[in-house]
């Protein structure tokens, strides 16, 4: 294991802070509970499949690049923040 503490506490911490992130286009944040053989754990970003695929606006000319803006963003900030380095995916879905 990477971590000294346990998975369960690093999934709470990691849980805990990406409900605390908000993106207009992004629904919500996952933390897969079950971390890499290697430690990391993954995060999803839940892309709005309206914004995504119908709305216009600063960030429709590219937006695979402002979703992968925010990815980094993200990791960027938990490992910032609490130390954690995690893995971020994307995925579009309608938002409920």
């Amino acid at each position: 294991m990477k971590y000294i503490i346990q998975e369960s506490k690093i999934f709470d911490v990691l849980q805990i802070f990406v409900n605390s992130i908000k993106y207009d286009e992004v629904c919500e944040f996952i933390v897969d509970p079950e971390p890499e053989k290697d430690g990391d754990f993954w995060i999803y970003a839940v892309i709005s499949e309206d914004w995504y695929l119908y709305e216009d606006g600063p960030q429709s000319m590219n937006k695979v690049a402002w979703v992968n803006k925010i990815r980094r963003e993200v990791r960027e900030q938990i490992k910032s923040f609490t130390g954690i380095d995690v893995r971020v995916g994307s995925y579009v879905k309608k938002c409920r």
